[in-house]
């Protein structure tokens, strides 16, 4: 079935209208009164923070309504992550923060900190950006916020996917929107801070990060692995993170919690 998933008129036309059916026996109620909010386009409630999500997660009709249920209405968006911020991350530290999306993770970090401004927040899709930057309004957070990535190269392209959480960082396509790169001490000084812990999301992009970036200053990073399910990839992640430092503490889900020695 697995395999079957990578095919994509098995993924969209089938799949996921069997998802809609089985939400619709499993939930009754429950997915009908979703639905009815879904085509009002109401806001929705998430970990007790008021989002506003766009309407649009994915190009096709079924399977976008089988995102905002599935992330939204039933509370499942990036749980993994949201349980080891609340575990891991102290009140005391500074974050810099990779992949703010939404900000819903972002909320959660912010609550958190005894010195709510020492929060910044990348986000390099700029339509992701605008909801990034409704949310924090919404809910009163005073995390700053960057469109930006971090690299070492300054002069960057950012590349939409069909998929609204999708898309990634490219040094050399001038297709997509032009973005501009910075490395952690670029950041540190653009807001005069001094991060010590780091919570990333950037689709594949933290193997980069482990390579070529220094993080001697963190004393924690939490971030969601997308190389687990490659063995030989996820073990130079791994033996990268190891040499500079830090051990795995925890795992939930894709997400894991690595602290300095």
């Amino acid at each position: 079935m697995i395999k079957l998933l990578k095919y994509k008129f098995v993924n969209i036309y089938v799949y996921h209208n069997l998802l809609v059916l089985y939400n619709l026996i499993r939930y009754n109620l429950v997915y009908l009164k979703f639905l009815i909010s879904y085509l009002n386009k109401w806001n929705y409630k998430v970990y007790d923070f008021n989002i506003k999500f766009p309407n649009k997660l994915d190009n096709y009709f079924i399977p976008n309504i089988n995102a905002h249920f599935s992330y939204l209405w039933l509370n499942n968006y990036e749980k993994s992550e949201k349980y080891l911020v609340e575990k891991y991350l102290s009140p005391k530290s500074s974050v810099i923060e990779l992949g703010g999306c939404m900000g819903i993770i972002s909320l959660v970090a912010n609550n958190i900190l005894e010195t709510r401004n020492n929060h910044v927040v990348l986000e390099v899709d700029r339509f992701k950006l605008q909801f990034l930057e409704r949310n924090k309004a919404l809910n009163f957070a005073k995390f700053k916020i960057l469109n930006a990535a971090v690299s070492n190269f300054k002069n960057l392209y950012y590349v939409k996917s069909n998929n609204f959480l999708g898309g990634y960082v490219t040094k050399n396509n001038e297709k997509g929107e032009k973005l501009n790169g910075y490395n952690f001490e670029d950041i540190s000084k653009k807001f005069k801070i001094n991060f010590d812990f780091l919570i990333m999301d950037i689709e594949g992009g933290e193997r980069e990060i482990f390579e070529n970036q220094n993080l001697s200053n963190f004393k924690g990073i939490i971030f969601e692995n997308h190389f687990l399910n490659n063995p030989i990839e996820n073990s130079k992640l791994y033996q990268n993170l190891k040499e500079k430092g830090f051990s795995k503490i925890e795992q939930k889900g894709k997400v894991e919690y690595w602290k300095a020695n």
